[in-house]
Protein backbone atom coordinates (compact mmCIF):
# COMPACT_ATOMS: atom_id res chain seq x y z
CA UNK A 1 0.00 0.00 0.00
CA UNK A 2 0.99 3.42 -0.50
CA UNK A 3 -0.93 5.85 1.71
CA UNK A 4 -1.39 9.86 1.57
CA UNK A 5 -1.45 10.39 5.82
CA UNK A 6 -4.35 11.82 7.56
CA UNK A 7 -5.52 14.67 8.72
CA UNK A 8 -2.14 16.89 10.20
CA UNK A 9 -0.41 20.31 11.75
CA UNK A 10 0.59 22.70 9.07
CA UNK A 11 4.05 21.47 8.12
CA UNK A 12 5.47 24.58 8.41
CA UNK A 13 4.74 27.94 10.27
CA UNK A 14 3.03 29.83 7.49
CA UNK A 15 2.91 33.35 7.31
CA UNK A 16 -0.53 32.82 6.04
CA UNK A 17 -2.11 35.88 7.71
CA UNK A 18 -1.34 38.40 10.40
CA UNK A 19 -3.90 36.09 13.39
CA UNK A 20 -2.55 32.65 11.74
CA UNK A 21 -0.10 31.92 14.55
CA UNK A 22 -0.31 34.87 17.00
CA UNK A 23 -3.88 35.38 18.09
CA UNK A 24 -4.70 33.53 21.21
CA UNK A 25 -6.96 31.12 19.56
CA UNK A 26 -4.39 29.96 17.15
CA UNK A 27 -1.11 30.29 19.01
CA UNK A 28 -0.50 26.98 20.14
CA UNK A 29 -0.88 23.42 18.04
CA UNK A 30 -1.14 20.69 20.78
CA UNK A 31 -1.39 16.91 19.48
CA UNK A 32 -1.83 13.75 21.82
CA UNK A 33 -1.15 11.35 18.96
CA UNK A 34 2.62 10.89 19.72
CA UNK A 35 5.76 8.42 18.30
CA UNK A 36 6.57 5.18 20.25
CA UNK A 37 10.43 4.29 19.99
CA UNK A 38 12.03 1.03 20.84
CA UNK A 39 15.89 0.57 21.07
CA UNK A 40 17.83 -1.11 19.21
CA UNK A 41 20.14 -4.39 20.21
CA UNK A 42 18.65 -4.44 24.01
CA UNK A 43 16.44 -7.91 25.47
CA UNK A 44 14.59 -5.31 27.48
CA UNK A 45 11.15 -4.80 25.64
CA UNK A 46 10.98 -0.84 26.61
CA UNK A 47 9.26 1.87 24.71
CA UNK A 48 9.99 5.33 24.46
CA UNK A 49 7.01 8.18 24.23
CA UNK A 50 8.76 10.81 21.91
CA UNK A 51 6.97 13.90 22.75
CA UNK A 52 7.45 17.71 21.97
CA UNK A 53 7.34 19.21 25.32
CA UNK A 54 10.63 19.96 26.14
CA UNK A 55 10.75 23.61 25.63
CA UNK A 56 8.99 26.05 28.28
CA UNK A 57 8.43 29.74 27.53
CA UNK A 58 9.62 31.56 26.22
CA UNK A 59 11.46 28.91 23.99
CA UNK A 60 8.73 27.25 22.44
CA UNK A 61 8.52 24.90 18.96
CA UNK A 62 7.69 26.43 15.39
CA UNK A 63 3.85 26.01 16.38
CA UNK A 64 3.81 27.07 19.58
CA UNK A 65 2.65 23.84 21.49
CA UNK A 66 3.40 20.14 21.77
CA UNK A 67 2.88 19.03 18.12
CA UNK A 68 5.81 18.56 15.76
CA UNK A 69 5.29 20.77 12.17
CA UNK A 70 3.65 17.94 10.15
CA UNK A 71 2.02 15.80 12.67
CA UNK A 72 -0.35 13.37 11.97
CA UNK A 73 -3.57 14.97 14.66
CA UNK A 74 -6.31 12.30 16.49
CA UNK A 75 -8.42 12.86 13.12
CA UNK A 76 -5.82 11.74 10.86
CA UNK A 77 -5.46 8.67 13.05
CA UNK A 78 -8.83 8.03 12.87
CA UNK A 79 -9.16 8.10 9.14
CA UNK A 80 -6.51 5.60 8.50
CA UNK A 81 -7.80 3.65 10.89
CA UNK A 82 -10.90 3.44 9.19
CA UNK A 83 -9.08 3.14 5.58
CA UNK A 84 -7.60 -0.51 7.36
CA UNK A 85 -11.01 -1.27 8.56
CA UNK A 86 -12.14 -0.72 4.80
CA UNK A 87 -9.15 -2.92 3.10
CA UNK A 88 -10.10 -5.68 6.05
CA UNK A 89 -13.59 -5.93 4.98
CA UNK A 90 -12.79 -5.78 1.57
CA UNK A 91 -10.02 -7.74 0.86
CA UNK A 92 -9.88 -10.15 4.06
CA UNK A 93 -12.82 -11.14 5.86
CA UNK A 94 -15.00 -10.69 2.25
CA UNK A 95 -17.25 -13.40 1.18
CA UNK A 96 -16.76 -12.65 -2.74
CA UNK A 97 -14.05 -15.01 -3.51
CA UNK A 98 -12.71 -12.70 -6.12
CA UNK A 99 -11.63 -10.29 -4.03
CA UNK A 100 -10.67 -12.56 -0.96
CA UNK A 101 -6.84 -12.84 -0.53
CA UNK A 102 -5.28 -15.57 1.29
CA UNK A 103 -8.05 -18.17 -0.03
CA UNK A 104 -5.81 -20.91 0.38
CA UNK A 105 -5.71 -20.52 4.49
CA UNK A 106 -8.54 -22.52 6.24
CA UNK A 107 -10.09 -19.13 7.64
CA UNK A 108 -9.25 -15.44 6.99
CA UNK A 109 -5.80 -14.20 8.74
CA UNK A 110 -7.08 -11.68 10.87
CA UNK A 111 -4.53 -12.20 13.19
CA UNK A 112 -1.43 -10.96 12.00
CA UNK A 113 0.20 -14.00 13.37
CA UNK A 114 -1.85 -15.82 10.94
CA UNK A 115 -0.17 -14.70 7.61
CA UNK A 116 1.84 -17.44 6.04
CA UNK A 117 5.05 -15.34 5.53
CA UNK A 118 6.28 -12.22 6.87
CA UNK A 119 6.84 -10.92 3.32
CA UNK A 120 3.13 -11.22 2.65
CA UNK A 121 2.98 -6.88 3.88
CA UNK A 122 5.09 -5.09 2.35
CA UNK A 123 5.08 -1.00 3.87
CA UNK A 124 6.84 1.41 2.34
CA UNK A 125 6.83 5.60 2.99
CA UNK A 126 9.01 8.13 3.02
CA UNK A 127 10.34 9.27 6.29
CA UNK A 128 8.07 11.94 7.55
CA UNK A 129 6.45 11.27 10.76
CA UNK A 130 2.42 11.80 9.23
CA UNK A 131 3.08 9.36 6.64
CA UNK A 132 5.29 6.26 8.90
CA UNK A 133 2.29 6.80 11.33
CA UNK A 134 -0.60 6.71 9.14
CA UNK A 135 1.09 3.54 7.76
CA UNK A 136 1.38 2.12 11.03
CA UNK A 137 -1.56 2.74 11.87
CA UNK A 138 -3.56 1.65 8.67
CA UNK A 139 -1.83 -2.05 9.11
CA UNK A 140 -3.08 -2.27 12.33
CA UNK A 141 -6.66 -1.76 10.95
CA UNK A 142 -6.45 -4.39 9.10
CA UNK A 143 -5.40 -7.08 11.19
CA UNK A 144 -5.32 -7.87 15.09
CA UNK A 145 -2.51 -7.99 17.19
CA UNK A 146 -4.08 -9.29 19.97
CA UNK A 147 -2.31 -12.36 20.58
CA UNK A 148 1.12 -10.87 19.81
CA UNK A 149 3.58 -10.11 22.52
CA UNK A 150 5.73 -8.53 20.13
CA UNK A 151 5.70 -8.00 16.38
CA UNK A 152 8.40 -6.44 14.40
CA UNK A 153 7.30 -5.20 10.44
CA UNK A 154 9.95 -3.64 8.78
CA UNK A 155 8.99 -0.27 7.24
CA UNK A 156 11.26 0.47 4.14
CA UNK A 157 11.65 4.09 3.98
CA UNK A 158 15.05 6.17 2.32
CA UNK A 159 16.56 9.59 3.21
CA UNK A 160 13.40 11.80 2.78
CA UNK A 161 15.84 14.51 0.48
CA UNK A 162 16.49 11.71 -1.46
CA UNK A 163 13.40 9.87 -1.66
CA UNK A 164 10.93 10.06 -5.22
CA UNK A 165 7.89 9.13 -3.82
CA UNK A 166 6.90 12.32 -4.35
CA UNK A 167 8.04 15.23 -7.13
CA UNK A 168 11.72 15.63 -5.91
CA UNK A 169 13.44 18.46 -7.73
CA UNK A 170 16.79 17.97 -5.45
CA UNK A 171 17.49 14.70 -6.70
CA UNK A 172 15.86 15.16 -9.84
CA UNK A 173 16.85 18.70 -10.93
CA UNK A 174 15.14 18.41 -14.55
CA UNK A 175 11.69 18.44 -13.07
CA UNK A 176 12.17 22.33 -12.24
CA UNK A 177 12.40 22.99 -16.20
CA UNK A 178 9.46 20.96 -16.86
CA UNK A 179 7.32 23.14 -14.21
CA UNK A 180 9.01 26.35 -15.98
CA UNK A 181 7.64 25.02 -18.96
CA UNK A 182 4.58 24.40 -18.05
CA UNK A 183 3.70 27.82 -16.22
CA UNK A 184 5.50 30.20 -19.12
CA UNK A 185 3.30 28.29 -21.33
CA UNK A 186 0.28 30.55 -23.32
CA UNK A 187 -2.39 28.88 -21.45
CA UNK A 188 -1.19 29.53 -17.46
CA UNK A 189 -0.17 32.79 -18.27
CA UNK A 190 -3.22 33.80 -19.82
CA UNK A 191 -5.39 32.35 -16.65
CA UNK A 192 -2.68 33.62 -14.31
CA UNK A 193 -2.97 36.87 -15.42
CA UNK A 194 -6.89 37.45 -16.11
CA UNK A 195 -9.04 39.84 -13.85
CA UNK A 196 -10.52 36.38 -11.72
CA UNK A 197 -6.89 35.74 -10.36
CA UNK A 198 -5.97 39.19 -10.08
CA UNK A 199 -8.91 40.01 -7.60
CA UNK A 200 -8.19 36.87 -5.64
CA UNK A 201 -4.79 38.34 -5.64
CA UNK A 202 -5.58 41.54 -4.09
CA UNK A 203 -7.77 39.62 -1.08
CA UNK A 204 -4.50 37.88 -0.88
CA UNK A 205 -1.89 40.98 -0.38
CA UNK A 206 -5.28 42.70 1.03
CA UNK A 207 -5.32 44.40 4.35
CA UNK A 208 -7.25 41.46 6.14
CA UNK A 209 -4.65 38.93 5.00
CA UNK A 210 -1.34 40.50 4.42
CA UNK A 211 0.56 38.89 1.71
CA UNK A 212 -0.42 35.49 2.32
CA UNK A 213 0.93 32.97 -0.27
CA UNK A 214 -0.18 31.87 -2.93
CA UNK A 215 2.32 28.54 -2.55
CA UNK A 216 0.38 27.83 0.62
CA UNK A 217 -2.68 29.37 1.24
CA UNK A 218 -5.05 25.79 0.55
CA UNK A 219 -2.74 24.31 3.16
CA UNK A 220 -3.63 27.33 5.53
CA UNK A 221 -7.25 27.11 5.05
CA UNK A 222 -7.47 23.43 5.46
CA UNK A 223 -5.34 23.29 8.14
CA UNK A 224 -7.06 25.87 10.30
CA UNK A 225 -10.29 24.36 9.51
CA UNK A 226 -9.22 20.75 10.57
CA UNK A 227 -7.58 22.03 13.34
CA UNK A 228 -11.11 23.71 14.76
CA UNK A 229 -9.36 27.26 14.33
CA UNK A 230 -11.28 30.57 12.90
CA UNK A 231 -10.76 31.47 9.43
CA UNK A 232 -10.42 35.38 8.78
CA UNK A 233 -13.97 36.56 7.71
CA UNK A 234 -12.32 36.93 4.31
CA UNK A 235 -12.24 33.42 3.51
CA UNK A 236 -14.83 32.23 6.10
CA UNK A 237 -17.85 31.99 3.62
CA UNK A 238 -18.00 28.67 2.45
CA UNK A 239 -21.81 27.38 2.00
CA UNK A 240 -21.99 24.07 -0.34
CA UNK A 241 -18.91 22.72 -2.48
CA UNK A 242 -21.61 23.44 -5.27
CA UNK A 243 -21.09 27.15 -4.61
CA UNK A 244 -18.26 27.32 -6.37
CA UNK A 245 -18.38 31.25 -6.45
CA UNK A 246 -17.55 31.71 -2.60
CA UNK A 247 -13.79 32.73 -2.12
CA UNK A 248 -13.01 29.79 -0.12
CA UNK A 249 -13.69 28.22 -2.94
CA UNK A 250 -12.11 29.74 -5.68
CA UNK A 251 -9.22 30.26 -3.68
CA UNK A 252 -8.82 25.75 -3.46
CA UNK A 253 -9.77 25.79 -7.13
CA UNK A 254 -6.82 28.07 -8.57
CA UNK A 255 -4.79 26.70 -5.93
CA UNK A 256 -5.33 22.94 -7.60
CA UNK A 257 -5.65 24.47 -11.57
CA UNK A 258 -1.69 26.09 -10.90
CA UNK A 259 -0.46 22.59 -9.27
CA UNK A 260 -2.76 20.42 -11.62
CA UNK A 261 -1.30 22.70 -14.94
CA UNK A 262 2.12 21.57 -14.07
CA UNK A 263 1.16 17.67 -13.32
CA UNK A 264 -0.92 17.28 -16.68
CA UNK A 265 0.78 19.63 -19.02
CA UNK A 266 2.27 18.47 -21.89
CA UNK A 267 1.14 14.69 -21.99
CA UNK A 268 1.62 14.63 -18.13
CA UNK A 269 5.86 15.00 -18.85
CA UNK A 270 6.72 16.02 -15.53
CA UNK A 271 4.38 13.42 -13.42
CA UNK A 272 6.01 10.36 -15.50
CA UNK A 273 9.02 11.31 -14.39
CA UNK A 274 8.95 12.71 -11.35
CA UNK A 275 6.68 9.44 -10.24
CA UNK A 276 8.95 7.11 -12.60
CA UNK A 277 11.02 5.31 -9.44
CA UNK A 278 7.74 4.81 -7.52
CA UNK A 279 5.75 3.46 -11.13
CA UNK A 280 8.98 0.67 -11.52
CA UNK A 281 8.00 -0.58 -7.66
CA UNK A 282 4.80 -1.10 -8.51
CA UNK A 283 5.36 -2.57 -12.21
CA UNK A 284 7.71 -4.91 -10.63
CA UNK A 285 4.70 -5.82 -8.46
CA UNK A 286 2.75 -6.09 -11.35
CA UNK A 287 5.11 -7.84 -13.98
CA UNK A 288 5.28 -10.40 -11.26
CA UNK A 289 1.56 -11.16 -10.68
CA UNK A 290 0.97 -11.85 -13.99
CA UNK A 291 3.36 -14.68 -14.47
CA UNK A 292 0.77 -16.59 -11.96
CA UNK A 293 -2.00 -17.79 -12.88
CA UNK A 294 -3.44 -18.03 -9.41
CA UNK A 295 -3.32 -16.69 -6.43
CA UNK A 296 -2.54 -19.65 -4.67
CA UNK A 297 0.75 -20.06 -6.90
CA UNK A 298 1.67 -16.25 -6.32
CA UNK A 299 1.56 -17.20 -2.31
CA UNK A 300 3.42 -20.79 -2.33
CA UNK A 301 6.82 -18.83 -2.97
CA UNK A 302 6.48 -17.58 0.45
CA UNK A 303 8.29 -14.43 -0.86
CA UNK A 304 5.65 -12.56 -2.99
CA UNK A 305 4.04 -9.58 -1.28
CA UNK A 306 0.17 -9.89 -1.14
CA UNK A 307 -0.54 -5.75 0.50
CA UNK A 308 1.97 -3.68 -0.75
CA UNK A 309 1.52 -0.24 1.05
CA UNK A 310 3.53 2.66 -0.20
CA UNK A 311 2.77 5.90 2.14
CA UNK A 312 2.95 9.58 0.07
CA UNK A 313 1.79 12.47 0.45
CA UNK A 314 -1.13 14.50 -1.68
CA UNK A 315 1.75 15.24 -3.84
CA UNK A 316 2.23 11.29 -4.23
CA UNK A 317 -1.56 10.87 -4.95
CA UNK A 318 -2.15 13.20 -7.96
CA UNK A 319 1.08 13.18 -10.08
CA UNK A 320 0.33 9.26 -9.90
CA UNK A 321 -3.11 10.09 -11.43
CA UNK A 322 -1.77 12.58 -13.83
CA UNK A 323 0.47 9.83 -15.20
CA UNK A 324 -2.12 7.52 -15.58
CA UNK A 325 -4.36 10.47 -17.15
CA UNK A 326 -7.10 9.51 -14.97
CA UNK A 327 -7.24 12.20 -12.50
CA UNK A 328 -10.41 14.58 -12.48
CA UNK A 329 -8.49 17.50 -11.43
CA UNK A 330 -9.96 18.08 -7.88
CA UNK A 331 -7.33 17.99 -4.90
CA UNK A 332 -6.80 14.58 -2.78
CA UNK A 333 -7.76 14.54 0.28
CA UNK A 334 -6.55 13.50 3.62
CA UNK A 335 -6.38 9.54 3.93
CA UNK A 336 -6.82 9.35 0.03
CA UNK A 337 -6.71 5.74 -1.22
CA UNK A 338 -5.89 4.26 -5.06
CA UNK A 339 -5.91 0.67 -5.04
CA UNK A 340 -4.63 -1.17 -8.10
CA UNK A 341 -5.99 -4.84 -7.91
CA UNK A 342 -4.48 -7.74 -10.14
CA UNK A 343 -6.53 -11.06 -11.21
CA UNK A 344 -5.92 -14.36 -12.76
CA UNK A 345 -8.98 -16.45 -14.62
CA UNK A 346 -8.21 -19.51 -17.16
CA UNK A 347 -4.40 -18.34 -17.77
CA UNK A 348 -5.56 -14.30 -18.21
CA UNK A 349 -5.05 -11.50 -16.64
CA UNK A 350 -6.53 -8.23 -15.57
CA UNK A 351 -6.42 -5.44 -13.54
CA UNK A 352 -9.09 -2.77 -11.47
CA UNK A 353 -8.52 0.56 -10.56
CA UNK A 354 -10.72 2.25 -7.62
CA UNK A 355 -9.97 5.90 -6.19
CA UNK A 356 -11.66 6.60 -3.41
CA UNK A 357 -14.21 4.36 -3.56
CA UNK A 358 -14.70 4.76 -7.63
CA UNK A 359 -13.85 2.87 -10.15
CA UNK A 360 -11.25 4.25 -12.90
CA UNK A 361 -10.45 1.51 -15.06
CA UNK A 362 -12.79 2.55 -17.48
CA UNK A 363 -11.19 5.80 -17.94
CA UNK A 364 -7.59 4.46 -18.53
CA UNK A 365 -6.41 4.34 -21.72
CA UNK A 366 -7.09 1.09 -23.88
CA UNK A 367 -9.55 0.21 -21.59
CA UNK A 368 -13.67 0.78 -21.40
CA UNK A 369 -14.60 -1.40 -18.49
CA UNK A 370 -14.32 -2.21 -15.08
CA UNK A 371 -11.75 -4.40 -15.69
CA UNK A 372 -9.29 -4.22 -18.20
CA UNK A 373 -6.15 -6.72 -19.09
CA UNK A 374 -3.29 -6.23 -16.95
CA UNK A 375 -0.93 -6.46 -20.51
CA UNK A 376 -2.73 -2.71 -20.74
CA UNK A 377 -1.21 -1.46 -18.01
CA UNK A 378 2.07 -2.90 -17.67
CA UNK A 379 2.41 -1.46 -21.39
CA UNK A 380 2.01 1.61 -20.60
CA UNK A 381 4.03 1.60 -17.35
CA UNK A 382 6.73 0.16 -18.91
CA UNK A 383 7.62 3.21 -21.58
CA UNK A 384 8.53 5.55 -18.87
CA UNK A 385 8.68 3.81 -15.33
CA UNK A 386 12.34 3.78 -14.16
CA UNK A 387 14.71 3.91 -11.16
CA UNK A 388 17.33 5.32 -13.42
CA UNK A 389 15.85 8.49 -14.63
CA UNK A 390 17.22 11.11 -16.92
CA UNK A 391 17.20 13.95 -14.58
CA UNK A 392 19.58 16.78 -15.45
CA UNK A 393 19.40 19.59 -17.61
CA UNK A 394 21.69 22.32 -18.85
CA UNK A 395 20.33 25.11 -16.28
CA UNK A 396 20.51 22.48 -13.16
CA UNK A 397 22.93 24.52 -11.79
CA UNK A 398 21.16 27.89 -12.26
CA UNK A 399 18.46 27.08 -10.06
CA UNK A 400 18.52 25.28 -6.72
CA UNK A 401 20.82 22.12 -4.98
CA UNK A 402 20.05 18.73 -5.66
CA UNK A 403 21.27 15.61 -4.88
CA UNK A 404 22.97 13.06 -7.42
CA UNK A 405 22.19 9.91 -4.99
CA UNK A 406 24.19 7.69 -7.88
CA UNK A 407 27.32 9.14 -7.10
CA UNK A 408 27.04 10.64 -3.81
CA UNK A 409 27.26 13.71 -4.59
CA UNK A 410 25.83 16.75 -3.56
CA UNK A 411 25.02 19.39 -6.79
CA UNK A 412 24.04 22.68 -8.11
CA UNK A 413 20.90 22.29 -10.05
CA UNK A 414 17.69 21.92 -9.42
CA UNK A 415 -0.44 -4.24 -11.88
CA UNK A 416 -16.51 -15.46 -15.44
CA UNK A 417 -13.93 -16.05 -12.53
CA UNK A 418 -11.44 -13.83 -11.46
CA UNK A 419 -9.57 -16.17 -9.09
CA UNK A 420 -7.18 -14.06 -7.70
CA UNK A 421 -6.56 -10.67 -5.95
CA UNK A 422 -3.64 -8.81 -6.14
CA UNK A 423 -3.78 -5.47 -3.88
CA UNK A 424 -1.43 -2.24 -4.53
CA UNK A 425 -2.67 0.55 -2.11
CA UNK A 426 -1.92 4.15 -2.96
CA UNK A 427 -2.60 6.72 -0.41
CA UNK A 428 -1.30 10.15 0.35
CA UNK A 429 -0.63 13.48 2.23
CA UNK A 430 -2.00 17.37 2.44
CA UNK A 431 -5.19 18.77 2.38
CA UNK A 432 -9.23 18.46 1.31
CA UNK A 433 -12.19 17.49 2.81
CA UNK A 434 -11.04 14.17 3.78
CA UNK A 435 -9.61 15.89 6.91
CA UNK A 436 -13.18 15.87 8.35
CA UNK A 437 -13.61 12.42 6.91
CA UNK A 438 -14.14 10.35 10.23
CA UNK A 439 -13.83 12.99 12.78
CA UNK A 440 -16.54 13.36 15.53
CA UNK A 441 -19.43 15.89 15.62
CA UNK A 442 -18.55 19.11 17.65
CA UNK A 443 -19.61 21.97 19.54
CA UNK A 444 -18.15 24.31 17.46
CA UNK A 445 -21.01 25.65 14.87
CA UNK A 446 -18.44 27.63 12.60
CA UNK A 447 -17.89 25.09 9.89
CA UNK A 448 -21.13 23.18 10.21
CA UNK A 449 -22.22 23.14 6.66
CA UNK A 450 -18.54 22.53 5.32
CA UNK A 451 -18.36 19.45 8.13
CA UNK A 452 -22.15 18.36 7.15
CA UNK A 453 -21.06 18.43 2.98
CA UNK A 454 -17.77 16.42 3.81
CA UNK A 455 -19.75 14.13 5.53
CA UNK A 456 -22.39 13.21 2.76
CA UNK A 457 -19.22 13.01 0.00
CA UNK A 458 -16.90 11.03 2.33
CA UNK A 459 -20.13 8.54 2.92
CA UNK A 460 -19.13 7.00 -0.60
CA UNK A 461 -15.43 6.43 0.40
CA UNK A 462 -15.03 3.18 0.08
CA UNK A 463 -13.85 0.00 -1.70
CA UNK A 464 -15.97 -1.32 -4.14
CA UNK A 465 -18.52 -3.27 -3.08
CA UNK A 466 -19.15 -7.06 -4.20
CA UNK A 467 -22.17 -6.17 -6.69
CA UNK A 468 -19.55 -4.11 -8.41
CA UNK A 469 -17.73 -6.92 -10.15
Amino acid sequence: MVIRHGARTPYKPYNCWSSYLTSPENSKYDCSTTMLMAPFGTDHHVLFNKKYDALEEPLTNLLGGSCHVGQLIEEGAAQEATNGAHIRSAYITTEQSSLKLFRSLPSPPIQFTDLPYARAVRARGDDQQRTLMSGQILITGIFDFDNVAEAIIDYHTADYDADPIYPNSKICPKLSKLRDDAIKSGDFVNRNTSSAVRSLTEILTGPELGYAPWDHILDCQYTTICNDRPLPDVLNDFTSEEDRESVFNKMIDHSTWELGYVYTYNDAVFSKLAMAPLFQEILDQLQTASRFESQEAYTATNTNSVINLFSGHDTTIMPVLAALKIWDGVWAPYASLIVIETFASEGKHFFRIVYNGKVLTANFEGCSEELCELSQLINYLSKFATSDRDCAHSDAFEDNHYVDVKNGILSGGSFSDAVWVFIVILCSSLASYMTWRFSPDRNNEKYGKLREYSKDVLKDLSIASDDEL
